[in-house]
């Protein structure tokens, strides 16, 4: 009966002394998911599981261990507060993995993501294509902050092109600028391919103010604002 009173106090003081931590640091905790914190809250858990229900430990060395684990966890926050570059130590570098529409292959590795992840997460954010964003940075906490590219102008036309219609064109490529065709020395299928999607669009290279296709073999399109009118 006294093993059982026992187990029962310390697993109430055990769960009051989690809530106690909670209340001091939990919105930290949760708001910043880096590598310190996971650490803290491991930590935390464990010893607050051991105090609860481990009987074959004593009671007063556990709740010791406990404190110094809550007075280290305040020296550190004072310190990250306080110093950017020991927040680093602790919370863990973010890395930059596309800048200007194009992805950066030596932080990809290094942070062990493969493309299929770092896709999924653009497709998570409603971007589907990597020429549409401007940087995305993997923060330490795991998520993808992405900045998206500013808007095209009122009128522009943005379109990824199919790989098989490039074979043999060099990018990037202009193909219209002020209503000159720049297009004609590409291969056959190409220029088809390129005045049917102008057809489509009820355009002529004359009513086009620019036009030209991005290293992500994206072609971005710039009408004149009057169509019918190239200099006006």
């Amino acid at each position: 009966m006294e093993e059982i009173a026992s187990s029962i106090l310390r697993t109430a003081v055990s769960f009051i002394l989690l809530l106690f931590i909670l209340a001091l640091y939990g919105r930290q905790i949760n708001a910043h998911k880096n590598h310190f914190n996971m650490a803290m809250a491991i930590t935390a858990g464990s010893l607050v599981s051991n105090m609860g229900f481990n009987v074959n430990l004593k009671f007063f060395p556990m709740l010791c261990s406990f404190g110094t684990l809550v007075i280290l966890y305040y020296l550190a926050a004072i310190g990250s507060y306080r110093s950017p570059f020991f927040y680093k130590i602790l919370s863990g570098p973010s890395s930059i993995l596309i800048q200007d529409g194009k992805i950066n292959e030596r932080n990809l590795a290094s942070v062990k993501l493969a493309k299929e992840g770092l896709y999924q997460q653009l497709r998570e954010n409603g971007i589907f294509a990597v020429s549409e964003v401007k940087k995305a940075i993997l923060e330490p906490n795991g998520i993808l902050s992405i900045e998206k590219k500013a808007p095209l102008d009122k009128g522009s036309d943005a379109y990824p092109i199919p790989e098989y219609i490039l074979k043999g064109v060099q990018l990037p490529a202009e193909m219209i600028r002020d209503g000159a065709c720049l297009y004609r020395t590409y291969h056959g299928q190409f220029i088809s391919w390129f005045e049917g999607y102008l057809f489509a669009k009820g355009l002529e290279a004359k009513n086009i103010r620019y036009a030209v296709i991005s290293t992500e073999g994206v072609l971005f399109l710039v009408p004149y604002s009057d169509v019918s009118s190239p200099d006006s």
